[in-house]
């Protein structure tokens, strides 16, 4: 008998190399069953549900109780984006239960889904390491949200969500990627409540990578709450985004991996003082913001001379 390596790279071959993937997938299913185990390690592992009819099909396949292998073991990724519109919690939830691998779940925007869902995720999905939410076009108040428990958690992203800011307070202590988008809801007093707690409590993973897009209200005395001693990479992005505070991000003593901004406001102003970051100011007697890497990304006021 051949080496399982060998077979695996048949399957692998001739399913990627297929004209009609689905009818080959079906034949090599029918070999025998680690080679349906190969089939679906490849088939399901970052499936992708394209419209609602393909959902159930999906669904239905993975909950049933008369499969031949655990389909829903295969699955390390899940993105309800193109069906979350249609109601479709209940059927969620129970495809979550058979999924226990699952790495990453993107609950769309907006989407239909629950806060019973992430209470779901955090009881079968012990693996979970990243999670995006939308807003929730069903909620029409503050949501309030238990994320401690997702225990493997390390990213988040958080979209529109109409989250209650104490519920940002609840994200796990595995957390080491924070990406907020559009949350007009959170202010600097409930930042810095979030990154004190971080700090203090024991067991608690630093964050290192925050991205910002259009929040407005987060950029105003952002440097009182910005953990620069543990940040990695940072991004800013949106309108919002001038001068004045990427210059007084680039004051603060501190070292970043990476530095994005894109879409924003800012001038050759900015690029000027970022060329003098090594130098020490004179005034404070400190060393700015030392930044490994610059990207730059579709500033308004910028031209490709300039970048």
């Amino acid at each position: 008998m051949l080496p399982n390596e060998i077979q695996q790279l048949i399957c692998h071959i001739a399913i990627t190399q297929s004209e009609n993937s689905v009818k080959t997938m079906l034949l090599l299913l029918k070999v025998n069953k680690l080679w349906a185990h190969f089939v679906c390690s490849h088939y399901y592992r970052h499936y992708r549900i394209d419209k609602y009819v393909t959902f159930i099909g999906f669904y239905n396949t993975i909950v049933s109780k008369q499969t031949v292998l655990p389909y829903g073991h295969y699955i390390y990724s899940l993105d309800l984006t193109p069906i979350n519109k249609y109601g479709v919690d209940m059927r969620t939830h129970e495809l979550i239960r058979h999924c226990p691998n699952l790495k990453s779940v993107t609950l769309g925007h907006p989407t239909s889904l629950k806060p019973t869902t992430i209470r779901w995720m955090a009881r079968y999905c012990k693996q979970l390491e990243t999670l995006s939410v939308g807003a929730l076009e069903s909620f029409p108040f503050m949501l309030e949200c238990d994320f401690s428990n997702l225990n493997s958690l390390k990213k988040i992203v958080f979209s529109t969500t109409p989250l209650l800011n104490s519920s940002l307070l609840t994200l796990p202590r595995s957390l080491q990627q924070l990406h907020l988008i559009r949350m007009d809801s959170l202010d600097t007093e409930t930042m810095t409540a979030f990154f004190q707690q971080r700090q203090t409590k024991r067991n608690y993973e630093k964050i290192t990578h925050l991205a910002i897009h259009r929040c407005p209200r987060l950029l105003e005395n952002m440097t009182s709450w910005l953990p620069l001693n543990h940040l990695k990479w940072l991004s800013l992005s949106g309108l919002d985004v001038r001068d004045e505070h990427v210059i007084a991000l680039l004051s603060m003593p501190g070292e970043l991996d990476r530095l994005e901004l894109k879409n924003t406001q800012i001038t050759t102003k900015t690029l000027n003082f970022l060329a003098t970051a090594r130098s020490c100011d004179s005034a404070a007697g400190q060393r700015r913001l030392e930044v490994k890497e610059l990207r730059l990304d579709k500033n308004l006021n910028l031209d490709n001379q300039q970048l």
